[in-house]
C-alpha cells in the first residue's frame, strides 16, 4: 500500500513539473512574433577612432535575407551573415555565418539611425531564449553602437 502512495506521488510531480515546463515554453513562443519584414532595411554605417590618427568605417548591409558587415581603414573585414530568424516584437535578429550563430538586437530605429547590439550565441535556441542586453552590456564584438542610414 505504501508503494502505491509513493507511485502516486511521483506521478502527480512528474505531472506539475512537465505542465509548468510546459507553460514555460509557451511563454517563451509567445513572445515570439516571427517577421519576413525588417524595419531596418538599407546601409547603416559609423566611423570611430581606432587608433591614433586611425579611423575606421563600419558598415551594415541589411537585405530581406542577410546581413553583409564591413569594417574599412586599418583593419579590414567583411562578411556575411545569413538570417535564419527575425524577431519583430524585440527587433532580434537571428542568422549564420558559416556555422556560427549570432543574435543582433536593435533598438530607437528610426529613418536616420539605429542602435545595434550583436553578439556570438551558442546556437538559435540560445539567442531566440536570451534578454534583452542593457545598455551597459558589451559583447567580444561590440558594445551598443549608434548607426546612420547611408544613402545609396
Amino acid at each position: 500500500m505504501k508503494n502505491i502512495y509513493l507511485w502516486v506521488l511521483a506521478i502527480i510531480l512528474v505531472s506539475t513539473i512537465a505542465c509548468n515546463s510546459s507553460k514555460e515554453k509557451t511563454r517563451i513562443n509567445e513572445k515570439l512574433v516571427i517577421s519576413a519584414n525588417l524595419p531596418f532595411e538599407g546601409i547603416w554605417s559609423r566611423s570611430f577612432e581606432l587608433g591614433k590618427d586611425s579611423i575606421a568605417h563600419v558598415y551594415y548591409r541589411v537585405w530581406k535575407d542577410s546581413i553583409q558587415y564591413e569594417m574599412q581603414g586599418p583593419l579590414k573585414v567583411k562578411y556575411i551573415m545569413h538570417k535564419d530568424t527575425f524577431i519583430s516584437n524585440d527587433n532580434r535578429w537571428v542568422g549564420k555565418l558559416n556555422d556560427v550563430s549570432y543574435v543582433i538586437f536593435l533598438k530607437n530605429i528610426t529613418k536616420d539611425s539605429i542602435v545595434l547590439f550583436k553578439k556570438e550565441v551558442k546556437n538559435k535556441s540560445e539567442a531566440i531564449q536570451m534578454n534583452f542586453p542593457s545598455k551597459e552590456e558589451k559583447s567580444h564584438f561590440s558594445s551598443w553602437n549608434t548607426y546612420y542610414k547611408k544613402n545609396k
